[in-house]
C-alpha cells in the first residue's frame, strides 16, 4: 500500500506542478522556439522537467530512510537538474551537458559507494573496483546522455524510461 501511495503522490504532485510552471515558462526564458529541427510551430515551455524531478524527489524525503545512496542519488539528480534547468534556460553546449552528466555520475559511484561488482551473464565473476568504478561512471553517463538525447518528442523519453523500468522491475522481482 505504501508502494502504491508513493507513486500516487509522485504522479499527483508532478501533475499539479505541471499548469503552473507551464505559466513561468515565459517569464523564466524557459520556452523551446519553433525551428527546421522541430516538430512544433509555436513556442513550447520547457518545464516539464522541472515538474518530474520534484515529483520524484517528493515521496523519497519523505518515506525513503537517506542513507549514503540514497543521498547520493538525490545530489546527482540535483546536479543532472540544474545543468538541466541551466539548459532549458539558456541552451548550454553539449560539454557543459556531459559535465554536468560526468559529476552527477561521479557524486553517485563515489560517495553513495554504488559500482558495478560482478558482470552479469558471466557466472559473478567478482570485478576489481578499479574496473568497476570507472565502468558504473560510463554506464551512468552513457544512459542518462542516451535520455537525454530522445528528449526531442513530446514523452519519447519519459515512455523510454517507462518501458526500461518496467522490464528492471520485471527482472529484480524474478530474481
Amino acid at each position: 500500500m505504501r508502494f502504491a501511495f508513493t507513486l500516487i503522490l509522485a504522479v499527483v504532485s508532478s501533475m499539479a506542478l505541471i499548469p503552473l510552471l507551464m505559466r513561468a515558462a515565459g517569464p523564466l526564458g524557459m520556452l523551446d522556439a519553433p525551428g527546421e529541427r522541430k516538430v512544433h510551430s509555436g513556442p513550447i515551455p520547457r518545464v516539464g522537467g522541472i515538474s518530474i524531478v520534484l515529483g520524484a524527489v517528493l515521496p523519497v524525503l519523505m518515506w525513503v530512510p537517506l542513507r549514503a545512496d540514497i543521498r547520493a542519488y538525490l545530489i546527482g539528480g540535483l546536479v543532472l537538474f540544474a545543468f538541466g534547468v541551466w539548459d532549458d534556460s539558456r541552451d548550454v553546449g553539449y560539454g557543459w551537458k556531459f559535465l554536468g552528466q560526468f559529476i552527477a555520475a561521479a557524486v553517485v559511484v563515489l560517495y553513495g559507494d554504488v559500482t558495478f561488482s560482478s558482470v552479469p551473464f558471466t557466472l559473478d565473476q567478482p570485478l576489481d573496483s578499479a574496473i568497476g568504478i570507472p565502468v558504473t561512471i560510463l554506464f551512468l553517463v552513457g544512459i542518462t546522455n542516451a535520455i537525454n538525447l530522445s528528449d526531442g518528442l513530446d514523452g519519447l523519453a519519459g515512455g523510454t524510461t517507462l518501458l526500461a523500468l518496467g522490464a528492471m522491475g520485471v527482472l529484480a522481482f524474478e530474481a
